[in-house]
């Protein structure tokens, strides 16, 4: 039975041995021992052999990711709308023309024709276009993702215990009276701090939002068109004296004798008519 337990401790030593071997390239093992020593009262030998192996390993943790925000250049988006048109009425003009008009001479009830002035009243009014543009001012930013992770370095310890008791005051295999090999200790120190890596994921990404109202601004093109509209017939102011027109005229609202009945009738004036 002894020998049983002896040879199956070996065997979990060396596969304890051969796993940390496998289990990175920086492995270091060493051993100490076997230490014996003689208890005289129970008459046996117990022998300690300790396995060291220490090798480093480096563990990654992801940590939350981040968010850079850059502030860009402001941006201005200017928007075309449709042109205004500014009418601004202006006072009346009056425009006063000499030429010549009807008139009557005397009281003959001739039609004749006089010097004057013709006034023609202007409505005026003034029409200024206007370009309209609205400009909204954008704040730009820029975000960029990234993905964090810590990478810590370890420097492991294992330690494995074998202890083996002989019969008497030897180390004769023979007389081995039992073999136990302890489970492996691992202690795991930290060396140096942590390096933390930040990786951009993806493109940035740019937000644009606008600050404030839009700005309207309108902006005339040209010099203002003044118009001027007539109102009203135009008015004939007589300046001079009133001419006969050549030729035979009508006269207009005079008397007309009329004949009594026991009196020859008189020949009417020439140009009346009943």
């Amino acid at each position: 039975m002894k020998r049983i337990l002896l040879v199956l401790g070996v065997a979990a030593v060396m596969v304890a041995l051969a796993a940390l071997g496998a289990g990175t390239a920086f492995a270091q093992t060493t051993t100490t021992g076997p230490v014996c020593t003689f208890d005289k009262a129970a008459k046996e030998t117990t022998c300690v052999t300790t396995t060291t192996t220490k090798e480093t390993t480096k563990e990654t943790t992801n940590l939350p990711n981040e968010f850079v925000v850059t502030p860009l250049p402001d941006e201005f988006v200017v928007t075309p709308l449709p042109n205004e048109f500014v009418v601004t009425p202006l006072p009346n003009e009056f425009v006063r023309t000499p030429t010549g008009g009807p008139c009557e001479v005397g009281n003959s009830g001739r039609e004749g024709t006089a010097e004057g002035i013709s006034t023609q009243e202007l409505a005026v009014t003034s029409t200024q276009e206007l370009a309209v543009t609205s400009t909204q001012a954008l704040a730009v930013t820029s975000t960029q993702a990234f993905q964090v992770t810590s990478t810590q370095t370890f420097e492991v310890t294992t330690v494995i215990v074998k202890t083996e008791i002989f019969k008497g005051d030897t180390t004769d295999p023979k007389k081995r009276l039992s073999s136990v090999t302890s489970p492996p200790v691992v202690t795991k120190t930290p060396t140096g701090a942590p390096v933390v890596t930040k990786t951009p994921t993806g493109d940035p990404v740019i937000d644009k939002t606008p600050i404030g109202d839009p700005v309207v601004d309108k902006t005339p093109t040209g010099d203002p068109v003044v118009t001027k509209t007539p109102t009203g017939d135009p008015v004939f102011t007589a300046t001079g004296k009133c001419k006969n027109n050549s030729g035979p005229q009508e006269r207009k609202n005079q008397p007309v004798d009329v004949p009594q009945l026991d009196q020859p009738v008189a020949t009417l004036p020439e140009g009346v008519e009943l």
